[in-house]
């Protein structure tokens, strides 16, 4: 079975080992490409998260394009009707 590969992007396999989507289009601070990963999660080592997939931004759960690291939390999330807002809450790294 072939992996299905999303418009703009391209899968590579970095150097630790783990799978990572190249987005060959711009982001929107115009950089590019823009790579995520969908081995771990961003939310992992952010402070506000709380675990199962909730956080102090997202209380009734975190957008998938989030968790997938399709997009970054470092900036204002767009919102959609699921999720239409992060309270104003953004990615910090843990401090351990």
């Amino acid at each position: 079975m072939t992996e299905r590969v999303p418009e703009g992007m391209r899968r590579e396999i970095g150097p630790d080992g783990r799978v990572y989507w190249m987005n060959l289009q711009a982001d929107p601070d115009g950089t590019a490409p823009v790579a995520y990963s969908t081995a771990e999660p961003q939310c992992d080592d952010c402070r506000h998260y709380w675990g199962a997939f909730r956080c102090a931004a997202f209380p009734d759960g975190i957008p998938p394009d989030i968790i997938i690291n399709r997009v970054s939390h470092r900036r204002a999330w767009p919102g959609t009707p699921s999720h239409p807002t992060d309270n104003g809450i953004r990615f910090e790294a843990n401090e351990d």
